[in-house]
């Protein structure tokens, strides 16, 4: 099951990139508001399951990690006052749809301008992965706000070991073990942390009105699994 769920997420990831590096697809009004309606019941699916972006930059990610541990080279972590930074942006990209400024009908920008600021912030992923994801875009700072609201949050359950995979292989660096339901404004519902549990369904998404019936124990019951 956990290596069907992030090799689906991969293949979703690398499907949405072909379509629009053919320009097969492009973005409208009517597909956020899809993703948008999604988002209320599981979150920023769209960010970690379909954006090309978040895809490139978590590659880059990994390669960077590589990189770091053979060079021995230790990057402090992002502060997490600058996800507001995205905030922002998202409050910019606002301002210019209503201004007619700015528009959601895109196509594949081509200018040398635009490849450099790709390739720089594919290179700032060498250090600090889902970098974009995590401090400009304005797209996935709209759609994180929904994890405050969402119908179907991820939940630490009763018998989780505290052994902390679930916040080493977050790509946002949410860190989903520290809290009981998961509505951190970072969350992208990529589901590696619920891939990473040692415990069977040591994270689980349940309905945010009801707690959870099934699956209690201790900690020493889920050490026996």
């Amino acid at each position: 099951m956990k290596i069907k769920l992030h090799t689906v997420r991969r293949c979703t990831q690398t499907a949405m990139m072909v379509l629009m590096a053919a320009g097969a697809f492009r973005f409208s009004p009517a597909f956020f508001l899809l993703m948008f309606i999604i988002a209320l019941f599981f979150g920023p699916v769209f960010c970690g399951w379909l954006c090309p972006f978040g895809f490139l930059q978590e590659l880059a990610g990994q390669v960077g990690k590589f990189l770091r541990r053979r060079l021995k080279i230790r990057v402090p972590e992002l502060p997490y006052q600058t996800r507001y930074i995205r905030i922002a942006s998202a409050l910019l990209m606002l301002t210019g749809m209503a201004t007619g400024v700015l528009t959601l009908e895109g196509g594949r920008p081509d200018s040398i301008l635009f490849a450099a600021a790709l390739a720089f912030l594919l290179m700032l992923n060498l250090l600090w992965p889902r970098f974009f994801c995590r401090t400009l875009c304005p797209m996935g700072a709209l759609l994180g706000l929904t994890n405050l609201i969402k119908i179907y949050p991820l939940r630490v359950q009763a018998f989780c070991v505290g052994c902390g995979k679930c916040n080493k292989v977050c790509p946002m660096g949410v860190q989903p073990g520290k809290r009981g339901d998961n509505r951190d404004l970072g969350c992208i519902a990529c589901m590696e942390c619920r891939a990473a549990c040692p415990v069977e369904s040591g994270l689980r998404l349940q309905s945010a009105g009801r707690m959870s019936r099934r699956h209690t124990g201790t900690k020493e019951a889920a050490n026996e699994l």
